[in-house]
């Protein structure tokens, strides 16, 4: 591994692949702990909410690939559970600007995790991730991109889960954001970022012939 997380990540790996239920057990424990730390004092232990997430994502990921994310996870953690306690919070709390880290690991979770996230639970973050592209930070900007980009193609059984017309309330508020982060931008970085444009086009191809009302109306 290049990094200490990733070998923290491959360690975590190989004695989850002989002792996966005690592991599990060991490293839920450790979450817990860190978890009421940030609870108790946010601002002072954003860290520690930092490192309860990596670690619930690497003891829960077991194989992924890149073009589809997860597709095996440890049954002994329970992701929706975990995601509507302590993820969904953070991304809906009306304030874009607050632990951008956390913000960022928030929507990183629910990326690692769409495939296996109730339809209802991805419904409920896409009105947080449209408010997070309001934010100051180009990180939490780009991670709310990817994250809109990531989730929208997301297929519920045969069904997605954002349709065509599931999509109409949300198309003027997210394409204007998304034009909105590039408009804002400082720099030549936030002005191409290629996550922004990257969920323009998924917007636009999702929405099919629903976004045929919305271009004169836009920026």
């Amino acid at each position: 591994a290049d990094t200490r997380r990733g070998a923290v990540t491959e360690l975590i790996h190989a004695l989850c692949k002989t002792q996966l239920q005690a592991v599990s057990a060991l490293f839920l424990e450790y979450v817990g702990s860190m978890l009421g730390s940030y609870a108790a004092a946010p601002d002072a232990a954003w860290v520690a909410k930092d490192a309860a997430l990596y670690l619930v994502t690497a003891m829960t990921v077991l194989s992924r690939t890149e073009r589809f994310g997860t597709s095996v996870t440890n049954k002994f953690v329970n992701i929706n559970e975990m995601f509507e306690a302590h993820v969904l919070p953070e991304l809906a709390d009306g304030a874009p600007n607050r632990l951008p880290v956390i913000k960022a690991d928030c929507v990183r979770f629910l990326i690692a995790f769409r495939n296996q996230l109730a339809p209802a639970n991805l419904s409920a973050a896409m009105d947080s991730l449209v408010a997070l592209l309001a934010s100051d930070e180009f990180l939490v900007q780009t991670y709310a991109a990817a994250g809109i980009a990531q989730i929208l193609p997301v297929t519920s059984g045969a069904v997605k889960v954002f349709p065509p017309a599931s999509l109409v309330p949300f198309l003027e508020p997210m394409l204007s954001a998304l034009f909105s982060v590039l408009d804002r931008a400082t720099d030549r970085q936030g002005a191409e970022n290629q996550y922004v444009m990257r969920a323009v086009m998924r917007v636009l191809s999702g929405a099919e012939a629903e976004v045929a009302p919305f271009p004169c109306t836009l920026r």
